[in-house]
């Protein structure tokens, strides 16, 4: 750890660290794992000539150095100094006839942060940690900061009880950018009674829970990605929450953890965030045993996505009541896409009181309920999740009623159940009828010879185009066939039969068919919400 130097006409300059410290100073990307060292130099001047004077500029501040005269040489010390960050130095001497030299100017960063350091002060990390069988980094202060900068934190996959980045009884502390990897069978990022602090845009991966937040309150949990937190045969997560309240999940993604998060307290809120083949997407559960746990109440899932896989005992969300004394109560599931689970919601062991409304299911079973929960609000004006014009309860795959009266709500086969599974969606949503005029089978706002011609050009020739299979249902007999066609001219030329409803005005079809032809567009154009006969 040399530096030379300037071999001009004046003294050349050797400059090196303190040798006690060269075998942890400077790794290959030239950062240096340690704080304090002190900066030496061998200064050689011309012959027949002394060292006089050596300087040291520091990050552009000048300082003497302490000289001490050899037989043909001068050793030049600077003190002993603790720094964090980029900095740079240069050595001047300057020999008994004026004449100076230089070493070449070193850049280089001082990293301070190792596997087990706590910090007190703002810290920003510099390059990956590869902690074998130590913690990462601890929390030793409130009201500061760790950006780790994209860098990991890297466990050894086989070390319990050591954690990535701790933090026991703080405050208003935030971790962003971090990459937290391996802390198997621990934990990637652990909150023991810390609150008020924030989680930024950070991976948790391969842990036994990516981030655990114990008896934590008024966090906030943005943009974290945290997947396969995986350990066989055990139950493991995403994030766990455990007797902690009014925290914040949000923006987030969660993938192929066994749950992609747990919650159990009071008001905490998971939001726009997404779930990818969980085991289990989201659980409301009374909590780990042993804490002391309060009910897990009036807590929300608002907006999220939950993509799972057909295994047996996959579920979208799941409500468990596990310990009888403990309340699952109050709780709002709204807004939400899940799909692809083997259950969509599953709410066990006497939970109550739950409201769930406004979520798109399509799954094997969409919902099993053991409890005494709501699945729908009262009909309310607003847009639901699948476009429909009033909010009521959820939209269900296997929902085979009709909407009468065209406000996107079931009519019929009401309570939905899922097949006596639950106690009943008393306001299903459906997607919103379409009006059409019957026998108008090409969609002009009139029946006409036109559309007789248009059905038999459908399904002889392939070229008549049908958006509307129940507007070209002229007889309402639930196909479209000749019969149609030979219908309407029977009625246009003949004066035989009546056209059902809907005619002359526009209107949503009064009759359900199994299979519904459907109804895909229909254009008001022509008859302005009329219809005519020509």
């Amino acid at each position: 750890l040399v530096w030379v130097i300037n071999f001009g006409r004046g003294p050349s300059v050797l400059v090196s660290f303190n040798p006690s410290y060269l075998n942890q100073l400077l790794d290959a990307q030239g950062i240096i794992n340690t704080s304090e060292f002190e900066i030496n130099a061998v200064v050689i001047p011309p012959v027949g000539s002394n060292t006089s004077k050596c300087n040291l500029v520091w990050d552009g501040i000048s300082e003497d150095m302490d000289i001490s005269q050899q037989d043909f040489y001068a050793l030049c010390n600077a003190k002993k100094r603790t720094l964090n960050g980029l900095h740079n130095f240069t050595v001047y001497a300057t020999d008994n006839q004026g004449r100076i030299g230089s070493s070449n100017t070193l850049v280089f960063e001082v990293n301070t942060i190792q596997c087990g350091s706590t910090i007190t002060q703002n810290t920003t990390l510099t390059q990956d940690l590869n902690c074998g069988g130590q913690n990462g980094i601890i929390f030793g202060a409130d009201n500061i900061f760790l950006d780790c900068q994209g860098h990991s934190i890297i466990g050894d996959g086989l070390t319990p009880l050591r954690g990535g980045i701790i933090a026991f009884g703080k405050s208003n502390i935030e971790i962003r950018n971090c990459k937290v990897h391996n802390f198997n069978p621990y934990l990637g990022i652990f909150f023991d009674s810390t609150s008020n602090s924030r989680i930024l845009n950070t991976t948790t991966t391969a842990n036994f829970a990516g981030i655990y937040l114990l008896k934590s309150h008024n966090n906030t949990l943005k943009k974290i990605n945290s997947s396969f937190n995986l350990l066989f045969g055990a139950k493991t997560w995403g994030i766990l929450v455990t007797v902690a309240n009014n925290n914040l999940i949000e923006d987030s993604i969660f993938t192929t953890n066994v749950v992609g998060v747990e919650i159990s307290g009071l008001r905490n809120k998971v939001t726009n965030s997404i779930f990818l083949n969980d085991s289990t997407g989201i659980e409301f559960s009374t909590g780990l045993p042993g804490f002391g746990n309060p009910p897990t109440m009036h807590n929300l899932v608002d907006n999220a996505v939950m993509n799972g896989s057909l295994g047996a005992f996959t579920r979208g969300v799941t409500l468990v009541r596990e310990q009888d004394h403990m309340d699952i109560a109050n709780n709002t599931i709204k807004n939400s896409r899940i799909f692809g689970y083997n259950h969509g919601i599953f709410i066990q062991g006497q939970a109550d009181n739950n409201t769930i409304y406004n979520n798109f299911l399509n799954n094997s079973i969409n919902a099993r309920d053991q409890g005494k929960n709501f699945w729908n609000i009262s009909k309310t004006p607003g847009i639901n999740i699948i476009g429909g014009p009033f909010l009521g309860g959820n939209y269900w795959s296997d929902y085979m009623g009709a909407d009468n009266n065209n406000d996107g709500l079931g009519d019929t086969l009401l309570p939905y159940t899922s097949n006596g599974n639950i106690g009943g969606d008393f306001l299903p949503l459906t997607k919103e009828a379409i009006k059409f005029l019957r026998s108008d089978s090409n969609a002009d706002g009139r029946v006409d010879i036109s559309d007789a011609v248009n059905i038999f050009s459908y399904l002889f020739i392939g070229s008549g185009n049908v958006t509307c299979k129940d507007a070209a249902d002229a007889n309402d007999d639930g196909q479209v066939d000749i019969s149609d066609g030979v219908y309407i001219l029977n009625f246009l030329f003949l004066g035989g039969g009546v056209i059902k409803q809907p005619y002359p005005d526009l209107g949503i079809d009064p009759t359900t068919e199994s299979p519904d032809l459907g109804c895909n567009f229909y254009p008001q154009g022509g008859g302005g919400g009329g219809g005519s006969q020509e």
